[in-house]
């Protein structure tokens, strides 16, 4: 069901975070997520949302950034840092 979700929200940013707030939910209910647990669910939103940026996840420390969580980067330029904090 997560990838036919995913599959729509390519085209759909309403498909795309409906996608992403059911994953996390269904992390939550678990009773066992971390922060960490929720990063997949970041990243696919992050990528269904906007197919011209690459994301990566854990990427190198970057100068007056730090170490974000994401990298995201759009032909050879970094276009943005995420970073996921607990939910």
């Amino acid at each position: 069901m997560l990838l036919s979700a995913l599959m729509t929200s390519r085209h759909d940013p309403h498909a795309a975070v409906r996608a992403y707030l059911d994953e996390v939910q269904r992390n939550l209910k678990s009773g066992l997520a971390k922060e960490l647990t929720h990063r997949r669910a970041l990243q696919n939103l992050l990528e269904a949302l906007d197919s011209t940026v690459t994301v990566i996840h854990e990427g190198q420390h970057i100068i007056d950034v730090g170490a974000p969580d994401f990298i995201l980067r759009r032909r050879d330029s970094n276009v943005g840092f995420p970073d996921e904090v607990s939910l």
